[in-house]
Formats: structure tokens, sequence, C-alpha cells
């Protein structure tokens, strides 16, 4: 497992030696970076586009017990469980029913060889108490491609995300492990989920999206 140093911007990564970049991937901390910065000092090919779509989980019941959660469709298709137990969710926000309980994102797949798809996953996290009081704490973020960020989560929640820089690595997965005092006595939430897009898409998609408002797009420069 190669641990990551999060960091705001792409900024921060050249000002630290490349401090939140390891093995070809870049964590975040800040929402602005993810959309705006890790495109810039990744490696992909000139010809592909970068963007970023979000969704919320208001359509799911509030109160209701889940098993699993899925949503998006193809590159952005995911399906969330808790490492223990059930989900509720309330107001949009999906919270592990076991204290303790860590989050498990499933997430799409790469399209066909040319390496297109899902090179960026964030969400925004966070904590209850057993009052349902929100809290901070800390998490472990695992990632399919091997790499790890330990974070504080603020009382009011906090966003972390990852991007895959390498043109012929997608993110599939990642898990959330709440650690010490967390771990014992809170129940982790998630809402908010933010998917990055890099490569070459199907005819029409970017313009379909960017039509919706949910894209912020951009042709990489050399």
């Amino acid at each position: 497992m190669r641990y990551l140093i999060a960091v705001a911007s792409a900024s921060a990564l050249a000002g630290s030696a490349l401090g939140g970049l390891v093995g070809g991937v870049a964590s975040f901390t800040s929402l602005a970076g993810f959309y705006q910065d890790a495109p810039t000092i990744a490696k992909y090919p000139s010809d592909w586009i970068t963007f970023v779509t979000s969704e919320d989980l208001a359509g799911f019941g509030n109160g209701s017990s889940y098993s699993s959660l899925s949503g998006g469709s193809g590159w952005n298709q995911w399906v969330l469980t808790a490492t223990k137990g059930t989900m509720s969710v309330n107001k949009g926000v999906a919270i592990a029913n076991n204290v303790g309980a860590g989050l498990m994102f499933d997430l799409g797949p790469a399209l066909g060889n040319s390496g297109s798809g899902l090179h960026g996953f964030g969400a925004d996290f966070g904590f209850l108490d057993a009052n349902g009081k929100r809290v901070a704490g800390t998490v472990e973020l695992m990632l399919s491609t091997g790499d790890a960020l330990v974070t504080e989560i603020s009382p009011m929640s906090s966003f972390a995300g990852f991007w895959s820089l390498d043109a012929g690595v997608t993110i599939t997965g990642m898990m959330l492990r709440p650690l010490g005092t967390a771990g014992e006595n809170y129940r982790a939430t998630v809402d908010n989920l933010y998917f990055g897009f890099a490569g070459v898409p199907a005819p029409g998609a970017v313009a379909l999206l960017g039509m919706a408002g949910a894209v912020s797009a951009r042709r990489r420069r050399r």
C-alpha cells in the first residue's frame, strides 16, 4: 500500500516536490483542486479531454435501510455498500448503520482498451456520534490502484478524492475505513459523489452533458 499526502491543488503538489503524488495517483482534500488542477499534471494523450460530473443521493428514500445503493451509468456507474451491516439515507446522506463500519465503492469499468473512463473519484465524507451529531474523525481511504490516504474529516463533512494521472490506469474501487475513535464510536456518512472522466468520449456525449450543466470540461494542452 502506498500512502499519499493530501493536497489542495496542483500548485501545492509542485511546491512540495509532488508530495501528494505517488505512483501516478494524486490525492485532494479540496474540491476546487479536484475539478481544476489534477488534469493539468496528468500524463494523458494530447487528444484526451477531462471533465467532472457529480451525483447526490437525494433520490433515495429517507429513513430506509439499504444493503446497497447504486447509480450512474457506464463509465461513472457506482455501487455503495457498508463493510458491516446496512445503510440508511437521511436527506440525501448515506449513513452506515453500524458503528465503525467502513464504506465500499465499486466503480465503473474502463471503456475498451484505450484507457478512457473513470480516472477521478471523490465524495463528501463525515461522521455521526451516538446522538446523531456531526463530529470530526480520522479515515483511511484505500484506492483500487493500491494507493491510500489518511485524512481528518471535519464535523461538517469534508471532501476527499483521487485522480489517476496515468492514462492506462482507471479507478475501479475505493474503501473508507474509520480509524481510532471514529472506528470505535462513530458512524460514517457520505454524500455528493464526484466522478472524473479522462479519455475520448462517445460522439456527442460531452455536448449533451454540457447542455445539462453537469460538466466542467477542458482539452489538455501541451
